[in-house]
């Protein structure tokens, strides 16, 4: 009995020992994890600024590049020209523009005064305006 005793108290050492080399050996795992967890972080910052700085060159480098410019001379050549066409097409329509439109404003605004001033003046004299009318 006293040698089965001491079987299961080496069994259960040894299962003791192992357990604690496990704590360790996880507890070396984390360390090692976030260690190379914080060295992915440093090198994905370090990556995403080289990779704005080689970005901003880029732009640069393409706005200096004649081709580019070519191109957007042209792109602001043909806007005008679409442009000028529109209008001359619409030109083409009855449609009435934001000048006619204040004109026609104002010639109506100066109607609407006078018309008042006359009935103004007109309402003193109706008999007058009738008589003149009736005698011709």
């Amino acid at each position: 009995m006293a040698q089965r005793a001491t079987f299961i108290d080496e069994g259960l050492d040894k299962v003791q020992t192992m357990f604690r080399s496990v704590e360790d050996e996880f507890q070396k795992l984390q360390k090692q994890t976030q260690k190379r967890r914080k060295e992915l972080e440093k090198q994905t910052q370090k990556r995403r600024k080289d990779f704005e700085k080689r970005t901003k060159r880029f732009e640069k480098d393409l706005r200096n590049n004649t081709v580019v410019k070519k191109a957007e001379s042209i792109r602001v050549d043909v806007s005008k020209q679409l442009d000028d066409a529109l209008d001359q097409m619409l030109g083409w329509l009855p449609f009435a523009t934001q000048s006619d439109l204040s004109k026609i404003d104002r010639k109506l605004n100066q109607i609407n005064r006078k018309l008042r001033t006359l009935e103004g003046t007109g309402s003193a004299k109706p008999k007058a305006s009738t008589r003149r009318s009736s005698t011709h």
